[in-house]
């Protein structure tokens, strides 16, 4: 692709902590009318919001942004009861038409989502006494809940509009083929924070079980356990350098540790 030597230089620095501030970033846009009675704006707002953000920051500090805009291109989408949300959006730089990276971003849990919705993230959140096999690849164990909201996120498919011009229509499968099919190279980061952090673990393996030469980048931030040891193995060794965030002091990213040398373990 005809990348500026800086994007080219950016691309490197998302598999380290550098451009952490810019998944939070992306973790947080997954909330925008997180309430039931502002979901429906979500369409609208969200890309209005990601085209109104400041350009990506260089790729070294003090060294000045990249010239060019924020897209959706996946997304957003919403679960008919407002449970989860999940959405796809890319920096391109001006003039080009291949991302300098794309972010997938699942948003946590969402208090005001509604009765149905806020049932259903609970189950995902808490229903951890019983596990099933991860899907694709060598067999994992992993929660209930978290494999419930996993097949949720895969299921969802962007409606067309105005407002959102999709890069690639399908599943988040299909679009993460999409832009891995157009340049391998392309960092397509998974992001999300609390129940979004959890799920993003098990969205990135998925992804990168079913693609292995994309290159998925998992950054949670706040995520409770998704599985057992032998997912948090499978993880490590599919992400070596992956960006795991949490406050040692938040219940959620510990809420489900074994013992004192567990506590702060994103997985």
């Amino acid at each position: 692709p005809n990348l500026s030597p800086a994007a080219q230089q950016a691309r490197q620095k998302f598999a380290t902590p550098y451009y952490g501030f810019v998944n939070l970033a992306m973790a947080t846009l997954a909330y925008t009318d997180e309430k039931a009675s502002d979901i429906k704006n979500v369409y609208r707002d969200m890309p209005a919001i990601a085209a109104g953000m400041p350009p990506l920051p260089g790729p070294t500090l003090g060294s000045a942004p990249l010239t060019g805009a924020w897209r959706i291109d996946w997304g957003p989408c919403v679960t008919d009861t407002n449970s989860n949300l999940l959405f796809a959006a890319s920096f391109y730089e001006t003039g080009g038409d291949t991302p300098v990276v794309t972010w997938i971003s699942v948003r946590g849990t969402d208090t005001s989502s509604g009765v149905v919705g806020l049932f259903q993230q609970i189950e995902e959140d808490i229903d951890v006494r019983h596990t099933v096999a991860f899907p694709l690849g060598t067999p994992v164990q992993i929660a209930r809940g978290t494999a419930e909201g996993l097949d949720r996120l895969l299921a969802l498919q962007p409606r067309s509009s105005a407002a959102t011009p999709q890069a690639g229509l399908g599943t988040i499968l299909s679009y993460a083929q999409f832009v891995a099919a157009k340049d391998p190279a392309t960092p397509i980061i998974v992001t999300g924070h609390s129940l979004g952090g959890c799920q993003t673990t098990v969205l990135a393996l998925y992804l990168k079980r079913a693609l292995p030469a994309a290159n998925i980048i998992p950054a949670s931030f706040a995520a409770p356990t998704a599985g057992l040891a032998d997912f948090a193995a499978a993880f490590d060794a599919a992400f070596p350098n992956a960006t795991q965030w949490w406050n040692t002091f938040d219940v959620v990213p510990n809420a489900f540790a074994s013992g004192p040398a567990e506590i702060g373990r994103a997985h």
